[in-house]
């Protein structure tokens, strides 16, 4: 019998290589760092509207405050010139809400369209108005006394002698109404651009740390010693961490909100934010990532000092420690998790291609703020997290090549059971282990997602193959854990790749010369397509990644626990399977042909 041409299982392990491309969920975007600027006062002018426009103009349209309403005129005027290079959506939105300004539309309806714009503006790119690094509180109140103090006062009321008679009047950081619609992000950007139509200057020579030191300085002057003090034993006992970026783009009704949901009653709140504004943003922050951000906070600040040599280590030192702890994230969020690694990764190229302070500044709040909402997912955790956690490390590839080569090796092996259990077991003790061990806390989920699957192969299959099979998959496991750590998995898409290769193969020679049963070759071709769309997932993501973000993948619904796309995947494996069985068809009937007999000598 003919033996198969070795040609149409590589043309086929690539063509499936290929079409599982169309399977594979695309990473975040990166920030968008050209928008940056016009985004940050477009959103400065948003914030102006939504936190003013109601002292300006009330409900039924009659002007209260005619020079607050020139002002918030002024500056909606400015945000449609920043957004010239916007699409046209944004840009007709902008004028809409100037329109409505202009004319002097019930404060209700302009207030909300202000924070929709807003949301939806930070949200398209991917902004984040929030320091890399807790900012310097000493050099903060340094500048205050030296810059502010003139016309705001020495303790934020608004009774500094050059202020006295200026219209509108400087801001009363005592006055609630006022600290109620305050932000640090608006105060940053007022610090940034100044106020048209008003006496506030640009400051924007300072540089970005002395910038957001200012504007967390600014919250801080309302709040009392003794409220500190009470906030600060408060979020120790509920354990509640405060980071500069958590404090950064939320009011304090905002904060309040996020507190009593975690079950602190009124009083407990208003001290938590005392301390919160008065204290802690301007220090580490404590919590499950507390070292994860001290380091990236070091990194920042080496970054600025310009010490280049020390920068990259700490954000290294970041990222390692990030893989430790995410274990725990994966089992009660997989996408945030996933967005967490992406955006380490762009992290760390844009320290290594040497990018501006800034920019590495904006990529760090990035992290930072994805570290915000870790810490609350963790606080939400469910109870099957453990078996999602050992699903999504193990993955469909782990399981595939499980059964298939545990089915193959109990067949290849079922005359000597006794000998093929003797070192299915030892590789069990030997990685048993190993997979408990990258599970982390979530050991539980593991034994059970391998205990089922050892089951389900003993249903169909021998002892000797059940062994084999929960073999495999604890071998996967570690295999993985150990390759999941490289910077851009290139081991990991290459292992992918050879095991798809390996396994079409096999499948396209048993089915050609029907040499194994049709539960082996089914399995194996399964198999195959998962490992395929596995490699070209890796793949994918190396593309994307080396490409800057400019390579576009497909953008439809995914199903985030396995990071495949439903609908795709469906086309996708439907095509590779008509491949698949029009090529084992053609592969038969050519062995099949009777071959000529041999010439006697």
């Amino acid at each position: 019998m003919a033996r198969p041409s070795t040609r149409p299982r590589l043309a086929l392990a690539v063509a499936l290589l290929a079409a599982s491309f169309a399977c594979v969920a695309p990473p975040d975007p990166p920030l968008d760092h050209a928008a940056f600027e016009d985004v940050r006062r477009i959103v400065a002018a948003l914030d102006d509207v939504a936190g003013e426009y109601r002292l300006a103009v009330d409900e039924r349209g009659a002007v209260v405050d005619p020079v607050r309403l020139r002002v918030l005129g002024t500056l909606m005027h400015d945000a449609e010139v920043y957004a010239q290079r916007f699409a046209a959506p944004e840009r007709a939105a902008l004028h809409e809400l100037a329109v409505a300004i202009g004319g002097r539309a019930p404060a209700a309806g302009v207030v909300a369209t202000a924070r929709a714009l807003r949301r939806q503006a930070l949200a398209r790119r991917r902004l984040v108005l929030a320091p890399g690094a807790p900012p310097p509180r000493a050099r903060a109140e340094e500048m205050w006394r030296s810059q502010c103090a003139g016309c705001h006062g020495p303790t934020g009321v608004g009774d500094g002698v050059q202020g006295l008679d200026l219209e509108p009047e400087p801001k009363n950081f005592h006055d609630p109404e006022v600290m109620a619609a305050l932000t640090p992000s608006r105060a940053f950007s007022r610090i940034v651009d100044g106020v048209r139509g008003t006496a506030m200057p640009s400051w924007g020579y300072l540089s970005v740390a002395e910038r957001w030191a200012l504007a967390f300085l600014a919250l801080s002057f309302q709040h009392d010693p003794a409220a500190v003090d009470r906030g600060r034993g408060v979020a120790r006992r509920h354990q509640v961490s405060v980071s500069p970026s958590w404090l950064a783009d939320r009011t304090d009704p905002e904060l309040g909100d996020e507190l009593r949901a975690l079950g602190l009653d009124q009083a407990a709140v208003a001290d938590v934010i005392a301390f919160a504004r008065a204290e802690a943003g301007f220090a580490p922050t404590t919590g499950p990532f507390a070292e994860v951000r001290g380091a990236l906070s070091d990194g920042v600040v080496s970054y600025r000092a310009r010490r280049f040599d020390q920068a990259p280590a700490h954000f290294a030192a970041a990222r390692a420690r990030l893989l430790v702890q995410i274990d725990e994230l994966r089992a009660a969020d997989p996408a945030l998790a996933a967005s967490l690694e992406v955006r380490f990764r762009h992290l760390s190229r844009v320290v290594a291609q040497g990018a501006l302070a800034e920019v590495v500044e904006r990529e760090t709040a990035g992290v930072q703020s994805l570290l915000d909402r870790a810490e609350s997912s963790l606080r939400r955790r469910r109870v099957c997290g453990g078996i999602r956690l050992a699903l999504e490390r193990v993955g469909l590839v782990a399981i595939a090549l499980g059964l298939a080569l545990g089915h193959a090796l109990g067949q290849a092996l079922g005359q000597r059971r006794r000998r093929a259990a003797v070192p299915a077991v030892a590789a069990l003790l030997v990685g048993a282990p190993l997979g408990f061990a990258v599970a982390g806390t979530d050991a539980a989920g593991f034994v059970v997602l391998t205990a089922a699957l050892v089951a389900i192969v003993a249903l169909w299959s021998r002892p000797s193959a059940a062994l084999a099979a929960a073999m495999a998959l604890v071998a996967a496991v570690a295999a993985g854990e150990l390759t999941s750590g490289l910077a851009a998995g290139p081991l990991y898409a290459g292992l992918a790749g050879i095991a798809a290769l390996a396994l079409a193969s096999a499948a396209i020679g048993w089915l050609a010369r029907g040499t194994a049963s049709p539960i082996t070759a089914a399995v194996t071709v399964v198999a195959a397509v998962i490992a395929t769309t596995a490699a070209a997932g890796h793949g994918a993501w190396l593309i994307w990644a080396r490409g800057g973000g400019e390579v576009a993948l497909l953008a439809v619904p995914r199903i985030e626990a396995i990071g495949l796309y439903p609908v795709a995947t469906v086309v996708a494996w439907s095509v590779a399977a008509a491949v698949l069985g029009t090529l084992a068809v053609t592969l038969r009937r050519r062995s099949a042909r009777p071959t000529a007999p041999a010439a006697r000598v």
